[in-house]
């Protein structure tokens, strides 16, 4: 990977939301036809980046730099939460409620989400924050600066400054005990840390391009999706105990399925469905016309895939079958979120609800 490419540039070459003059609509949609029945607002004039489930039936939505709280029952806007100064990349939510983002404007802000006002403004990394995790109620958040750091949600002030990836990190999962953290990072490397001593315990190489997602596996394990076209899975130790290479192209999401399962989406337009401990490629999902761009495990044994080509499938898993197609939306899906009782939202220029 050339190091004089811009983010920008490489991330063009992959599934990324690209902002539109189009109004911001969020719409509720009974049942799987997407008829819309009620329409909750015009409130931005760009595409949503990002969708979060919050407790008591509330949803946020995330804009450029805004980000809105909705609730889901009656379509109002509860709040509209400014103050980050540039693009909002990712945000979390911690055990108490409270609502954590992560901005390009280098920034992790700590909202109440009851008040709709800021209670922390977390500074200190030097560039882009780009993956928040949470760790028993303290905050993980990874940088195109190349560092993690781990904070305290009480006071606001950094525990810890993990260092050594010599890139961007673009990618951070929290493994079984809650104190070790997997963080991914354009260096090819996927680093886990011991986040009660701020020491670095694996180094975990092979990939020999950027590391764009990190995926926590049951028993410790972990999987790492590279733009090297392949994913590894990795034991408590750090060996890697094997590669998955059918991919054909960058991997930007996986989930972990039961029965050891892994699901992984990708932008040569298909997702994949494989047997961890075998190693083996189960079932190749195939329909979508565009990358696609996210995934979500719903209940009774199905997977939904949002898409560039504009709809959302979704596909049993025992027999690899579409079973809806979802095609409401007019531009290129970004966000999808799975809601209590088998609901799924999905998020572009406008967010649906759907049953």
């Amino acid at each position: 990977m050339d190091k004089s490419a811009t983010i920008e540039e490489w991330l063009l070459k992959g599934p990324l939301w690209i902002p539109g003059i189009c109004d911001l609509v969020v719409e509720y949609a009974r049942g799987l036809t997407g008829t819309c029945v009620q329409k909750f607002g015009t409130h931005s004039p760009w595409t949503v980046t990002g969708l979060l489930v919050m407790h008591d039936g509330m949803l946020v939505s995330t804009s450029m730099s805004l980000i809105h709280v909705w609730n889901i029952s009656n379509g109002e806007c509860l709040h509209t939460l400014t103050g980050h100064s540039d693009l909002v990349r990712c945000v979390g939510l911690l055990p108490d409620g409270k609502l954590v983002s992560g901005s390009s404007d280098q920034t992790v802000r700590v909202w109440d989400i009851t008040e709709g006002r800021c209670v922390h403004t977390l500074a200190g990394h030097v560039d882009t924050v780009w993956a928040l995790a949470l760790l028993n109620g303290r905050i993980a958040s990874a940088s195109l600066d190349g560092t993690v750091r781990v904070w305290d949600v009480e006071s606001g002030l950094t525990l810890m400054r993990l260092v050594g990836h010599s890139w961007y990190v673009v990618a951070l999962a929290v493994l079984e005990d809650d104190e070790r953290l997997a963080s991914g990072s354009w260096d090819t490397t996927v680093r886990v840390w011991d986040t009660s001593r701020g020491t670095c315990l694996h180094i975990l190489t092979g990939h020999t391009s950027a590391v764009k997602a990190l995926c926590a596996l049951p028993g410790g394990q972990l999987a790492s999706g590279s733009a090297d076209y392949t994913v590894r899975v990795w034991d408590r130790g750090g060996v890697c105990l094997l590669i998955l290479t059918e991919q054909t192209s960058i991997m930007p999401a996986m989930v972990s399925l039961p029965g050891g399962k892994l699901a992984t989406c990708s932008t040569d337009e298909t997702v994949r469905v494989w047997d961890v401990a075998q190693g083996l490629c189960l079932t190749t999902l195939q329909g979508h016309t565009g990358w696609v761009s996210a995934i979500v495990e719903l209940r009774d044994g199905t997977l939904a895939s949002a898409s560039d080509d504009k709809t959302v499938r979704v596909w049993d898993l025992d027999t690899g079958d579409c079973i809806f197609i979802l095609t409401r939306h007019i531009h290129a899906l970004t966000s999808l979120v799975a809601l209590p009782g088998g609901r799924l939202v999905t998020g572009s220029h406008r967010v649906c609800v759907w049953e």
